[in-house]
């Protein structure tokens, strides 16, 4: 897919492109991967697509998940000379023996939902909290968390198992379902009208694998 995209934006061949196949937790993943290959390359621009069509891997009459998901596909510039936020640290992780809650059997997606939201409760949570304690940070000091939308209840249940203020942390896919990978680049949209007190944004991505990722990231206010 990215060579099919690199193809017709007309980029040119000394641009480097690949494929991010994580789920839920992709778009978080692929923040701290380019952020990394465009410091050690000195590359200015780079674009991050998200596109999961889970439409077409969806058995409609499994009720599992048929009223779940969403299809939706952004793009995010990341450019390390100006820009609306910049990351400054992230946290990753990948339960052992967990492969099996998030599945694809006969061309059809299949999930354990008790599983995903076990995880999801157990292990995010402690995963944000490790990532703000290793900055200094507080969840006082966060302005909003952009939780992986993946339904209403998950996002309410890990909101308020860190005891953080509905505000700073709203289910808002009510519209649009669970659309994967572009679920959290769909709330910074939003979020960057936002007036802000604060100086910092936790995106929190998990699903896949079961996987998860947390990116830091602060505004850059304008002087």
């Amino acid at each position: 897919m990215s060579a099919i995209l690199h193809n017709k934006l007309e980029m040119q061949k000394n641009c480097i492109t690949f494929d991010i196949s994580q789920g839920c937790s992709g778009y978080c993943h692929a923040i701290e991967i380019v952020k990394d290959i465009m410091i050690s390359r000195n590359i200015k621009k780079a674009l991050i697509f998200t596109c999961d069509l889970y439409s077409k891997i969806i058995d409609m009459k499994n009720r599992d998940v048929n009223m779940i998901f969403g299809d939706a596909a952004t793009v995010t510039l990341l450019d390390n000379e100006e820009g609306k936020y910049a990351i400054l640290d992230s946290d990753f992780g990948t339960l052992p023996n967990s492969n099996d809650c998030l599945s694809i059997k006969n061309g059809n997606l299949e999930m354990n939902g008790n599983q995903v939201f076990n995880y999801a409760c157990k292990e995010v949570p402690y995963a944000i909290k490790q990532l703000l304690s290793k900055n200094n940070l507080t969840i006082d000091d966060i302005d909003c968390f952009l939780l992986h939308q993946g339904t209403k209840f998950m996002v309410e249940f890990i909101r308020k198992l860190l005891k953080i203020p509905e505000e700073k942390a709203e289910f808002s896919a009510i519209n649009i379902g669970n659309t994967v990978s572009s679920s959290i680049p769909i709330q910074l949209v939003e979020n960057m009208k936002k007036k802000h007190k604060k100086d910092y944004v936790v995106l929190s991505g998990f699903g896949v694998g079961f996987t998860w990722g947390n990116v830091l990231i602060k505004i850059e206010r304008e002087d």
